[in-house]
């Protein structure tokens, strides 16, 4: 009996250290798997409009302008290259512990004539889903029988990334950053120009037909959501497209046309007119609008939605107040890219400012005195003149608080959401008095010069570190000269 419950115990550790081993080596893309685990994770009110679909979804519909606009609580849940297949088991799983009242499906799937995605969209839109009978039957549509064993048993493809991990492979990680309370949509910051195609192109009435596979699976998205008295609305994302691939876009439309669903193309010229689009400057790559394109596309959208189809507006409701963060933190990823770019301490103030969500800590090593008096302070909102040589202080909605107190040595710690800045100073006497400050942030010392002032921009919202920044006191003859440090 004894040996029976020792080997009971010991499978028992061996499961638990098995799952805690896969939950660190699972794939973690943020362009499919993401969207699903923090769906898994979401609680709050109810998803209103659940957006299915591939990359053109996740860069282009940008819930923020959706909920900051109209206050439509959209939720992106989509994969890279996602065919209809795949959109067709993401929705399945939603509606497990949600009710949309509108499904919007974007048609690029209906262009694709493969059977299979390649191995990075198999993993990409299956290795989100929860272990279960969906996600074995999802595995066995979209690999290739020769390759179903290696994605129905992740654990011969999660084994080797031990060598990759890095400290985004921490469960908390998905708590901060862009990847806090996220809706599924990743904003591109790039710009590519591109060519607009040509009325040949946009404006051609000619059809291709859809692969049958494609096809099949498109049909149950619609039988699905009829069945479950949900309307649906599908759209085709603006790119680069060519001739053939509009042909499809044109049966698509026919198709949704014959099943009374509604359907919006903005390939066409005059929809390129009508959202202001610029192909010169709206677009990450030939595929994918960057975000300024996104907030043009996404309001054209939304408008669309409200003006045919019942769904509330959820702006204030306690309930949806993670869209309300979602927003923030989408809303301040261009600042705090700014913040990291700037190259001058007036850039810095200025973009500094315009995250309301900033927290300061700002280590006074020397040249105080020097750097209040050229206004650095005052430009930042902060009242400088009580400020000393080697001490810390907190600047946080306006308010400027010592937290070094009044002491030769002091230490303080700052506690972030998952991790810790250590600022410190040390001071000795040998032949003359000497200060050694110290300022630790993930592994790493920041301090290498003792001349001027160290700052550190943390984002409360996001909860992530934005920048760390010197500045320091240049003399040209006897003026001084504010020089922005980057570290």
């Amino acid at each position: 009996m004894k040996k029976k419950i020792t080997i009971v115990l010991l499978l028992a550790v061996f499961a638990t250290l098995l799952v805690s081993v896969k939950k660190v080596l699972l794939f973690k893309w943020n362009d499919g798997i993401v969207q699903v685990r923090n769906l898994y994770k979401y609680t709050g009110g109810g998803i209103d409009v659940l957006v299915l679909g591939s990359s053109h979804v996740f860069n282009d519909v940008n819930t923020q302008t959706l909920f900051d606009e109209y206050g439509i609580a959209a939720y992106v849940l989509a994969g890279s290259g996602q065919p209809f297949w795949n959109s067709y088991v993401y929705l399945k799983e939603a509606l497990k512990t949600q009710k949309p009242k509108l499904v919007v499906l974007e048609g690029l799937s209906s262009s694709l004539e493969y059977l299979h995605a390649d191995h990075g969209g198999i993993v990409k839109n299956n290795f989100g889903l929860k272990n279960g009978l969906l996600k074995f039957k999802s595995v066995l549509v979209s690999a290739p029988k020769h390759k179903r064993d290696d994605y129905l048993f992740g654990y011969r493809l999660y084994h080797s990334r031990y060598k990759e991990l890095t400290a985004q492979d921490r469960e908390d990680f998905y708590q901060k950053g862009r990847f806090r309370d996220n809706k599924g949509f990743f904003t591109a910051p790039k710009t590519e120009k591109q060519t607009r195609p040509e009325l040949s192109v946009t404006e051609t009435t000619e059809t291709l037909p859809l692969n049958k596979k494609h096809q099949k699976y498109f049909l149950k998205i619609m039988e699905t959501c009829k069945k479950e008295n949900i309307p649906v609305l599908v759209f085709v994302s603006p790119y680069v497209i060519n001739k053939n691939i509009q042909k499809h876009f044109n049966s698509l439309e026919r198709l949704a046309k014959d099943l009374s669903v509604k359907f919006i193309n903005y390939n066409r010229s005059g929809k390129y007119d009508e959202i202001g689009l610029d192909f010169s400057k709206d677009f990450m790559d030939f595929a994918h609008l960057n975000h300024s394109g996104s907030v043009k596309l996404s309001k054209s959208l939304g408008a669309y939605i409200k003006n045919n189809f019942s769904v509330p507006d959820r702006r204030g409701d306690k309930e949806y107040v993670s869209w309300e963060i979602s927003s923030k933190i989408l809303k301040n990823e261009s600042v705090n890219e700014n913040i990291r770019k700037a190259d001058n301490t007036d850039d810095f103030i200025k973009n500094i400012k315009e995250n309301k969500g900033i927290k300061l800590y700002i280590n006074t090593i020397s040249s105080t005195r020097e750097i209040v008096g050229k206004g650095f302070f005052k430009k930042l909102g902060a009242n400088g003149t009580a400020l000393k040589d080697g001490r810390l202080y907190g600047f946080d909605n306006g308010a400027l608080t010592e937290l070094s107190g009044n002491k030769i040595n002091w230490r303080h710690v700052a506690g972030l959401f998952d991790e810790k800045i250590i600022f410190e100073q040390k001071r000795a006497y040998s032949d003359k008095l000497s200060a050694v400050n110290s300022l630790f942030y993930n592994g790493k010392e920041y301090i290498d010069d003792k001349n001027g002032t160290y700052i550190v921009a943390y984002d409360t919202v996001s909860r992530e570190v934005v920048a760390v920044r010197q500045i320091v006191c240049k003399k040209d003859g006897k003026e001084c000269v504010l020089e922005l440090v980057k570290k």
